[in-house]
């Protein structure tokens, strides 16, 4: 696990929530790894960043970041209404 950290930190350096949030979020998205897969790699960097999956995520509200459902589901009904107000 030490040689882990020291290797992430080496070649990350500081990451924020926000970055941590949008790389899961481009792993589901862009890359299509289940949720279930970003979830069980959630507690390898929990480790990593010397934290808690609680304390990572309650530093904002759950539809301020990318990859929680919740934001997920309001970009989408954004999108559902910008479809819906189109005016040809």
């Amino acid at each position: 696990m030490d040689e882990v950290k020291a290797r992430f930190e080496a070649a990350v350096g500081d990451v924020t929530v926000s970055e941590i949030s949008a790389m899961e979020h481009a792993l589901m998205e862009e890359e299509g790894i289940p949720v279930e897969e970003v979830q069980r790699l959630c507690s390898v960097h929990t480790a990593i960043f010397k934290g808690s999956i609680e304390d990572i995520h309650r530093s904002s509200k759950p539809e301020e970041q990318p990859g929680h459902p919740v934001h997920t589901y309001k970009l989408e009904n954004r999108e559902i209404e910008r479809l819906v107000n189109f005016k040809l």
